[in-house]
């Protein structure tokens, strides 16, 4: 089984056993069975010279628990109802988090491998309590902590995503649900039967509909819109990589190279070009204040950044014109320039769309929207009443509400752990204490907002709606909420669709 990197390289040396100059070799029986995960590291020679079987889940909900309940066969059930409604929550449960796979980012922040091992572990451990307890005994909260820390939750790595599989595994696994006697509704239209025959649960199974709904997962009902705009851009970069030979970000190639990176070089041109970015050297403040000093860094970066693109694009249009000759370093950047991604060494600067025309449209507006930040610190108009700004003009917005965060703590003499960031909207009232910034250019992806109430989107919504003008502001602990916890959610601010980075969490 490889399961890590090292395994990985490991693994890659097993060509050497074809190439063996033992008087023995290998035996004509010999047979080696390797399982993995997908992983760009692994050996394509090795690949190639194998027999592949992909496993993979089969797609719809109906057709996963189809698969489930014909590995387990009848006599998996122990003819206690109450145990055989649990194994069926718990292959509904499987397939619920499997298939919402299908709406990566919004339903999960990156694709799980979530298992067949994980569904048969965790079959043992609620068949082995639901064996021992009646229906008002079963210990849920060890079930619960099971599949969350050592079975399912094992794989997840963001918060928010432990969040949604903790809320289902509290939906679909407590004794509030079990302790009614009898059916057991799970949703609008499916429901348990109270009952310990196989053959009951599999016609429920084949009634069940063909094709899924959000609203069975929880999701908004316009998230397919989400999902298409996914799954083409996907399609795009896979098609973009087959018109591209791999050898040709090997090798130099004048013709081929004038063909494929004319247009990226024209963009970027045109984009340098602009006025807007010949600026003079920039100076650090001396002032202390986080925000101004902030800003002074975020454009330095830019400066930085635009500096580095310019003078490699630059390199590369010599190369291809005879001026140069080829050095390793641009022929990594054109190894990537020639599948429309950005080259590895910029997105460490800045990680940005994955798409080369976006990220350079992108670098530069945020360059030229930086200094108008910059000129307004230089004039202490930067924190105003009057002021709007934008966060998505930043490269590091995470960063800014922390100088924020900062500056706050120095007016209020606090410190800067006992501070929390809270945001608002329409006429809720503001405290008069601390620092607090206008903001604007925040999407919301999910639901909709009218500046007061959050609502459910329709299958007709918008993907993204624009939220009205918003209030930060960093507040003491002991300052009231302006939204209840009972009426409110808090909702992760990411910095772009991908959902890569968080950047903070606003009650709504």
């Amino acid at each position: 089984n490889i399961n890590n990197i090292n395994n990985i390289n490991n693994i890659n040396n097993i060509n050497n056993i074809n190439n063996t100059n033992n008087t023995g070799g290998v035996h004509p029986s010999f047979r080696l069975w390797l399982t993995t995960e997908p992983h760009a590291k692994f050996s394509p020679v090795l690949l190639h010279q194998s027999l592949k079987i992909t496993y993979e889940a089969p797609p719809g909900l109906k057709k996963n628990l189809m698969r489930t309940f014909n590995t387990w066969s009848s006599n998996f059930f122990n003819g206690i109802p109450i145990g055989s409604q649990s194994l069926f929550m718990l292959a509904w449960f499987h397939a619920l988090i499997q298939e919402r796979r299908k709406y990566i980012p919004q339903a999960w922040t990156k694709f799980y491998e979530f298992s067949y091992a994980d569904l048969r572990a965790a079959s043992d451990v609620v068949d082995a309590f639901s064996r021992n307890g009646g229906r008002d005994n079963i210990d849920w909260l060890t079930i619960r902590g099971l599949l969350e820390n050592a079975i399912y939750g094992g794989r997840v790595d963001n918060e928010y995503d432990i969040r949604v599989l903790r809320t289902y595994l509290a939906q679909y696994f407590s004794s509030d649900l079990f302790k009614q006697h009898g059916n057991l509704k799970i949703t609008k239209n499916i429901t348990i039967p109270s009952s310990a025959n196989y053959d009951d649960y599999l016609n429920l199974i084949k009634s069940m509909p063909d094709v899924d709904t959000p609203d069975m997962f929880g999701l908004p009902l316009n998230i397919d819109r989400s999902a298409q705009r996914v799954n083409s851009t996907s399609i795009i970069s896979h098609l973009k990589r087959m018109d591209v030979s791999v050898d040709e970000g090997k090798r130099f190639n004048r013709e081929q190279w004038t063909t494929l990176l004319n247009p990226i070089i024209q963009l970027w041109r045109k984009l340098a070009n602009n006025d807007a970015l010949k600026f003079p050297q920039i100076r650090r403040s001396v002032e202390d204040n986080s925000i101004t000093n902030f800003v002074m860094l975020e454009a330095e970066k830019a400066n930085k950044l635009i500096n580095q693109v310019d003078q490699q694009i630059l390199m590369l249009t010599n190369i291809i014109t005879g001026k140069m000759l080829m050095i390793p370093s641009i022929l990594s950047i054109v190894s990537f320039l020639l599948l429309g991604e950005v080259p590895t060494e910029w997105t460490e600067q800045w990680q940005g769309p994955e798409d080369i025309y976006t990220w350079m449209r992108q670098l530069v507006t945020r360059f030229v929207a930086l200094f108008g930040w910059l000129k307004r610190a230089e004039t202490n108009t930067l924190i105003s009443p009057d002021t709007i700004l934008n966060l998505s003009d930043l490269f590091r917005p995470d960063i800014f509400l922390n100088a924020l965060r900062q500056e706050t703590s120095r007016s209020l003499h606090k410190p800067i752990d006992s501070l929390r960031l809270v945001a608002f909207w329409g006429s809720r009232i503001t405290p008069n204490k601390g620092v607090k910034v206008a903001v604007e250019g925040i999407l919301l992806q999910g639901c909709n907002f009218d500046g007061e109430r959050l609502s459910e989107a329709s299958a007709e919504s918008p993907e993204m709606t624009t939220i009205p003008k918003t209030i930060l502001q960093w507040v003491s602990a002991e300052e009231k909420q302006p939204y209840a916890a009972d009426v409110s959610v808090v909702i992760p601010l990411y910095a772009s669709s991908s959902r890569s980075q968080l950047v903070a969490q606003l009650n709504m």
